[in-house]
């Protein structure tokens, strides 16, 4: 999630400052905004997250501390590009507008000109975009059914709506976090005969420990993605050996790697 937050500088002008709503650049939102005491109870929140996993920041009521924390700070308006799941606006006591980069990503494939492809939604919750995906580029679109496993264990594919066989598949999420959907998504449509997989999303998180490596073991041809999470240098480099990545800065050209 992508905050603009405004301030007022020094010299009597307005600033902006882009971050992306993580725990550790939450603490730089607060910083910005001179609330050092919220910040420092950041600081503790964070290593409570440390000691405490199932205090995990994608657990529910953490989008309504984000919300708080930012207007408490002193945000008067939040822009965010393609929210997981739009209700988090709902959280918000100040307006805001929610973008997205889809259309970024759909010229990126149009002037790509993927042979033989099909748009694949790697789970039904990515259904609505992938269709959105497709329409654009006028491709077809099929969708993996997953379910989580009774015991806890992970998910498993159970069935493919639509057809892969002999065709490119480019596999369009929202964001790629433990990189696992993508990874499974990614062997299950070659064992249903696609030849070349190609991955996108607006968001790469990759989150550690198995972020990186979930992507090195996917066997994607491409993988796309923006800039709105940092990926460092040692990611880039790691991911190099084993795909192709190309980076689409939401305000400059595409940054192949």
């Amino acid at each position: 999630m992508l905050l603009a937050v405004d301030q007022q500088g020094e010299g009597g002008g307005d600033d902006v400052e882009l971050v992306f709503a993580r725990p550790v650049l939450l603490q730089r939102i607060l910083q910005v905004f001179r609330a050092q005491q919220l910040a420092d109870q950041l600081v503790a929140w964070r290593r409570d997250i440390h000691m405490h996993p199932e205090l995990s920041f994608q657990e529910q009521r953490t989008a309504r501390l984000v919300a708080d924390l930012v207007a408490t700070a002193g945000a008067d308006r939040f822009r965010t590009i393609d929210l997981h799941a739009g209700q988090i606006q709902g959280f918000f006591d100040i307006p805001g507008d929610e973008l997205t980069a889809q259309h970024m990503l759909v010229d990126y494939f149009r002037e790509r000109q993927v042979p033989n492809a099909v748009v694949v939604a790697p789970d039904i919750g990515a259904s609505r975009r992938a269709r959105n995906f497709a329409e654009e580029l006028n491709l077809p679109l099929a969708i993996i059914e997953k379910r989580r496993m009774q015991d806890g264990s992970g998910t498993r594919q159970l069935n493919l709506i639509g057809t892969v066989d002999g065709s490119n598949a480019i596999i369009f999420d929202d964001e790629i976090d433990t990189g696992g959907t993508i990874a499974h998504a990614a062997h299950y449509l070659r064992e249903r005969g696609a030849q070349e997989v190609y991955a996108c999303a607006t968001h790469a998180v990759l989150s550690p420990p198995h972020g990186v490596e979930c992507m090195q073991i996917a066997g994607l041809k491409e993988l796309v993605v923006t800039n709105t999470v940092y990926l460092s240098p040692e990611k880039c480099q790691a991911l190099k050996p084993f795909l192709r990545l190309s980076l689409i800065h939401i305000s400059e050209p595409t940054r192949p790697y």
